[in-house]
């Protein structure tokens, strides 16, 4: 009798599982927005060649569709208007050059999501995949402080200036992204980290450096 009543309970428990997975919407749409906090890899991080290594703070803000193609696991494309660059400094005994590189993107990332339930409302989320993204507008400032003189500037890094032949930055990137979060009914908060792949420096002034795009993001969203 006790192993009936165990194997009813087991057969329940299996059909309201499958009930609640069917329950599930195919396609959800929703939105994502938060904080980047972005650098530069590539020759131009180094202190001997651009000296661009540190890191600068932006956002991101865009829309996701979640689509449902398994048991717990789904295919993730989004469109993000998102923010990278770095910035760098040099100085000496009586002078100092700090430059700042803050780029806007064009982001789309295709991201396979696997879902792991951790109780009926939460789940935890692992995602992965590649992203392409285009350059919106990019600028770099400077500031030079010489023997206490001052000069501040600023020129485009995609497109040109007068007196640019072509433009400094490249305007296509693409990499890989990596992250992790967990969803709370609709809710949903987590990390990831973009890793860019491309070289996004154009040879410039008989220059060659590499330069490629890193972002880390905390993001909030909620899915439709």
């Amino acid at each position: 009798m006790k192993k009936l009543l165990l194997l009813i309970a087991l057969v329940a428990g299996m059909n309201l599982s499958m009930k609640a997975q069917s329950d599930e919407p195919k396609v959800q749409f929703g939105v994502r927005a938060g904080l980047n906090v972005s650098s530069f890899g590539g020759d131009i991080s180094k202190k001997d060649k651009g000296d661009m290594g540190s890191s600068l703070a932006g956002f991101h803000i865009g829309g996701i569709v979640d689509i449902n193609v398994a048991n717990n696991f789904y295919i993730q494309p989004g469109l993000y208007v998102t923010t990278k660059g770095g910035k760098g400094k040099e100085s000496g005994s009586d002078w100092e050059y700090k430059e700042t590189a803050r780029l806007t993107y064009l982001q789309i990332p295709v991201l396979a999501s696997y879902r792991i339930p951790l109780s009926d409302n939460v789940k935890w989320q692992i995602n992965a995949g590649p992203y392409v993204a285009f350059g919106l507008a990019g600028k770099l400032k400077w500031t030079d402080i010489d023997e206490g003189d001052k000069e501040t500037g600023d020129y485009k890094l995609f497109g040109t200036e007068k007196d640019q032949e072509k433009s400094i930055l490249n305007r296509f990137d693409a990499g890989l992204s990596f992250g992790t979060g967990v969803s709370i009914t609709n809710f949903y908060v987590g990390v990831s980290y973009d890793l860019g792949l491309a070289n996004i420096y154009n040879e410039y002034d008989d220059i060659k450096y590499s330069a490629k795009n890193k972002n880390f993001m905390v993001s909030v969203g909620y899915n439709f």
